[in-house]
């Protein structure tokens, strides 16, 4: 048997679209995130997107960091006619590969349109939402803070706080109306928190059971498992552990030191024998 040799090569996209909420709130710093990367991977043209204001102009925010990220061209366009102008091309707005970005509920239906047949997109993302569990070791402030930060995008995001402590639970309460008055959206984050819930569990395994996917940790010793299997998947193959035992991301104890090498070497074995099984195979060749 000859076998087969399989490779992986990394293509980088020729055009790309990127669409900038910049409504009620001008994403500058998603301007940053989107663009930068794919200047990295060498993309040819960077197509930016972005509503302009009820003067017709485009943010001063997004404007300098699409200039300073190396964006090609910017288009005063918003909405689902944005994402279409992107997929399928007009006699100004250029046809991209991929489009990218967040935004409302309509323009994630829009992308997942013509994500079906015409062009591809990053992944579905709508309305924000949040939740985070907590524990009595949690500071409300930065709890409360956190809710907020998501609570201010638009009055569609929802936020939520699963905690075992109902001390914990009635000082995030009052945090959270003592940081919305200063807020200069606390109109729609007030909005938001009326269909938001602070949720009051008896231990951590009935948090994690309902909220896994969508838990930030807060705490000083929340699921060690959690935060190892987590942090496992986001490390690259040939990544060493010391790089990713990062001090400001988990805690330093001995268990969640333990278990996280112990994923890590479980990876690092199926790699080996993964590279063992190729060259048996060209060796036979």
């Amino acid at each position: 048997c000859k076998g087969v040799t399989c490779w992986q090569k990394s293509i980088a996209i020729e055009k790309v679209g990127l669409y900038i909420p910049g409504g009620t709130a001008p994403l500058f710093s998603t301007v940053l995130m989107l663009a930068t990367p794919a200047k990295i991977a060498g993309c040819k043209e960077i197509v930016l997107c972005t509503p302009p204001n009820k003067e017709g102009k485009v943010n001063p925010a997004i404007l300098a960091a699409a200039k300073i990220a190396g964006v090609s061209k910017i288009y005063k366009a918003g909405g689902v006619q944005a994402i279409g102008a992107m997929a399928y091309g007009t006699e100004t707005v250029p046809k991209v590969y991929k489009i990218f970005g967040p935004g409302n509920q309509f323009v994630m239906a829009a992308k997942q349109q013509v994500s079906i047949h015409d062009v591809a997109i990053d992944m579905p993302a709508g309305p924000s939402e949040v939740c985070v569990y907590a524990d009595e070791t949690s500071n409300p402030v930065y709890v409360a803070a956190d809710l907020l930060s998501q609570a201010e995008h638009g009055i569609d995001s929802q936020v939520i706080m699963i905690t075992t402590s109902k001390q914990l639970l009635d000082d995030v309460r009052r945090e959270i109306d003592k940081q919305l008055q200063p807020l200069p959206r606390r109109e729609l984050a007030a909005k938001t928190l009326e269909n938001s819930k602070l949720v009051l569990v008896k231990d951590s395994d009935e948090a994690m059971a309902d909220f896994f996917e969508f838990l930030t940790l807060l705490t000083k010793m929340a699921s060690i498992r959690t935060v190892a299997w987590r942090l496992a998947l986001e490390v690259k193959k040939t990544q060493r552990r010391v790089n990713a035992l990062d001090k400001t991301v988990i805690p330093q104890d001995k268990e969640t030191v333990k278990y996280i090498e112990g994923v890590l070497e479980e990876r690092e074995r199926d790699n080996v024998f993964v590279m063992k099984s190729l060259k048996k195979r060209q060796g036979e060749k």
